[in-house]
């Protein structure tokens, strides 16, 4: 028990029920998801043909073991038959987990007049003195061929991809990860996005913790969804 109850003070407990710190970033030209901090449900994400991402600063910086997200989807992403999921017009997926990597880049003073607004923002999220390298997202995908696809985004080099969870549908969902290597984190970066598919669709996030690198291990997987049974990646 004393074991146990030690892994549990190692993770951090990202807050959820009210905005505080959370920081929402607006894309021009796309309207924007509708968003609500609940005591009771977290943090609930609305998407109708729309995208923009939630941001956290993390209190310091942090190296993470891995990952678990809890909550409940309602819908899905719109993909027309042939499309695959992350290409072209269909660059959607209910949820990304973005985790803003430290780094050594930094912008220079021409770099951050000429810069969109959002790489501004990341670059922001260093710590003084410190710098990012790029955002990591962990991925739910709808595509079975999909599950354990890496890429580097064609937007930018400073976004990669890995597809690590399966959405299995309408209802409770529970995610782990486990990373590789440990991952030194400075912020969190959630991405909800239906725009290029037109899509409608609802993310209720109960939990998200991290688990530090000297927490111990934690398998990478889907753990569940209640109402469908046992999932897997």
């Amino acid at each position: 028990m004393k074991f146990k109850n030690a892994l549990l003070a190692a993770a951090f407990v990202v807050p959820l029920q009210e905005k505080g710190q959370w920081q929402s970033l607006e894309f021009s030209r796309i309207p924007a998801n509708k968003v609500e901090f609940s005591q009771e449900k977290g943090l609930n994400i609305a998407v109708n043909s729309s995208a923009s991402p939630l941001i956290f600063p993390l209190p310091e910086v942090k190296k993470l073991s891995a990952v678990e997200v809890k909550g409940e989807f309602q819908g899905k992403v719109k993909l027309k038959e042939g499309q695959i999921q992350g290409d072209g017009a269909a660059d959607d997926y209910i949820f990304r987990l973005g985790l803003v990597l430290k780094g050594e880049q930094r912008l220079n003073f021409v770099q951050r007049r000429i810069a969109a607004k959002w790489i501004r923002t990341l670059f922001d999220l260093a710590p003084p003195n410190m710098g990012v390298d790029h955002i990591l997202f962990l991925n739910v995908g709808q595509m079975d061929e999909q599950i354990g696809r890496k890429r580097a985004h064609p937007l930018s080099d400073l976004l990669k991809e890995h597809v690590v969870w399966k959405h299995k549908g309408d209802g409770p969902f529970e995610y782990r990860h486990e990373f590789d290597q440990p991952v030194e984190v400075v912020a969190l970066w959630l991405s909800s996005d239906g725009d290029d598919t037109k899509s409608s669709f609802k993310v209720n996030l109960s939990e998200i913790r991290l688990h530090q690198a000297d927490s111990g291990k934690v398998k990478s997987q889907s753990l569940r969804t209640p109402a469908q049974g046992p999932s897997g990646q």
